[in-house]
């Protein structure tokens, strides 16, 4: 009787495994989506300015408050403006925060938009920079502490198919604001 079952058993899964398509995703129906158009961020060489909020505010100075936030990390948040041979509609940022040449956050947005409400130049607004240690892990305690008043670089790049923006900035790290203070809300 066990074989028999087991026999039947097997027979039904061969026969299920057969029938299974070999590629489990389904074509899409829907056409793929056109390429969007080349917007230039302005004409001339590329420039890049940083600020922060939205809209762009240039930013006053050289230091970046550190932000409390609301899923218990931390982050400076950095907003950017580029002019020049970029493409608005499909550029890749990258922003990392060094203190030395240990990395304290990324971020990476790829193939994204950039915004154009200003004539001649394209902003990419707020971006969080969440601080973290060697391991990768949310900085916090002691180690968060110790960097209100270090010097810091922040590196941006921009590009797209046809341009590339690239620039550091020596900057230094403010206090510690909690969620509710600047533009990083409650």
């Amino acid at each position: 009787m066990r074989t028999r079952r087991a026999y039947a058993l097997a027979l039904s899964f061969a026969l299920f495994v057969a029938g299974c398509d070999e590629d489990p995703v389904a074509p899409s129906n829907h056409p793929p989506e056109p390429p969007r158009p080349v917007r230039k961020c302005g004409d001339g060489p590329g420039t890049l300015s940083l600020g922060e909020g939205h809209p762009f505010v240039a930013l006053e100075g050289t230091t970046l408050p550190i932000h409390a936030g609301t899923q218990g990390g931390h982050h400076v948040e950095v907003s950017v403006r580029a002019t020049g041979p970029v493409d608005a509609n499909n550029v890749d940022i990258r922003i990392e925060l060094r203190r030395g040449e240990a990395l304290l956050g990324r971020h990476l947005n790829p193939s994204t938009l950039l915004g154009t409400l200003t004539p001649g130049v394209c902003d990419y607004d707020v971006a969080r920079i969440v601080l973290v240690d060697e391991g990768g892990a949310l900085l916090e305690g002691d180690a968060l502490s110790a960097l209100v008043g270090a010097a810091v670089t922040l590196h941006v790049r921009l590009s797209s198919v046809d341009a590339e923006l690239d620039e550091t900035y020596d900057l230094t790290l403010g206090d510690v604001l909690d969620g509710c203070e600047g533009d990083g809300g409650c």
